[in-house]
């Protein structure tokens, strides 16, 4: 799973969907430090284009939070955790946690948070990147639409969570982080896009068992499957690949958006359209990650390049030397960059 996501649904909508009252919802909107955006007042902040470090509202069971005595609450939380790989200067901003890293205990952080301290992450949407030619595409249940039922299609994502108190030198006041939990995507229906995806729980039974912290993480490992449900994939306007752009044209179907009519959604792969192996793609990193999660929307990768190629091989005999020429100069430019973690959700 990449990095961007959205949720721009009504407060009450959110509410209803969690299954609390109003009184339930905890704290405020938090805006994030990379815009400094954020109504007074509010609940939280809506995006159509969450990236890391933003606050986001997040759903807890009582016996997580004694302060409480209803069965669920929701309350604010930043997305990503730092971790500490080893042989590493500083530290790394995790955004995911994989499933197989979660049942194999590779991780020493994801061990002590998995247990009794998991959540669920509202979302009507994600983000992917084709990895043949980088086109962003949106997510969602098949009832959402932007305009017409904006407050539709709201999912449920399994996550886990670090308090600050577990944060060491954490400023007070602070918020509690979280992780989103991926899943190998092989079965469902958005396979052919991306390699992983998110756990969506949208049954109150299966809800109710991951956020319950008295529930061993060994009988809630059978809910970390891929979704078996219907899902919308859609192209979208390449603007949601800087942080900054966000409006609801990001998550509007390209076909409806006034000229665009260019951008066509790319077909299934075939399996003789594999790329090989040397041809790799800078995926989400597990919890023992040697090097910074990046979004796969932060480099121009190699997939990219082979996909311009092979569009200018099947070019006519007279434009051919032109064309290899042109390549060549295309491949020179456009080695993938790795940015920073603090730039990661930028690409350029």
């Amino acid at each position: 799973m990449c990095g961007r996501q959205a949720l721009a649904a009504s407060e009450d909508a959110i509410a209803a969907s969690a299954g609390v009252r109003p009184e339930q919802w905890t704290g405020l909107a938090v805006c994030g430090s990379s815009t400094g955006r954020g109504a007074t007042g509010s609940k939280y902040r809506k995006s159509y284009n969450n990236g890391p470090m933003r606050s986001m509202p997040c759903l807890v069971s009582s016996k997580s939070n004694p302060g409480h005595h209803e069965s669920r609450s929701l309350t604010p939380m930043r997305w990503g955790i730092s971790t500490y790989p080893s042989n590493a200067a500083r530290p790394t901003l995790t955004i995911n946690a994989r499933s197989d890293t979660l049942a194999a205990n590779q991780f020493a952080l994801w061990n002590s948070l998995k247990q009794t301290q998991r959540c669920l992450v509202p979302v009507q949407g994600w983000f992917e990147w084709f990895d043949k030619d980088q086109t962003p595409h949106f997510i969602a249940q098949p009832q959402f639409h932007p305009t017409t039922a904006p407050d539709t299609g709201i999912m449920w994502l399994a996550a886990i969570y670090q308090t600050p108190e577990q944060v060491a030198d954490e400023h007070p006041g602070a918020l509690p982080r979280f992780v989103i939990v991926t899943v190998p995507s092989e079965g469902s229906c958005v396979a052919w896009l991306h390699d992983r995806m998110p756990v969506i729980l949208d049954s109150e039974k299966d809800q109710d068992t991951w956020l319950d912290p008295t529930v061993p993480f060994g009988r809630v490992l059978k809910l970390l499957k891929p979704y078996s449900g219907k899902l919308q994939c859609y192209p979208v306007d390449p603007a949601v690949n800087k942080i900054k752009n966000d409006d609801i044209g990001l998550v509007t179907r390209k076909e409806e958006r006034k000229g665009a009519s260019d951008l066509v959604s790319p077909k299934k792969p075939k399996l003789e359209d594999a790329l090989p192996e040397s041809d790799s793609v800078l995926k989400e990193t597990t919890g023992a990650a040697t090097a910074p999660e990046v979004a796969e929307s932060s480099v121009i990768t190699s997939a990219a390049i082979f996909h311009k190629a092979t569009k200018q091989s099947a070019l006519s005999p007279a434009k051919s030397h032109s064309s290899a020429t042109s390549n060549k100069t295309k491949k020179t430019k456009c080695q993938p960059r790795h940015h920073p973690i603090t730039n990661y959700f930028l690409k350029k």
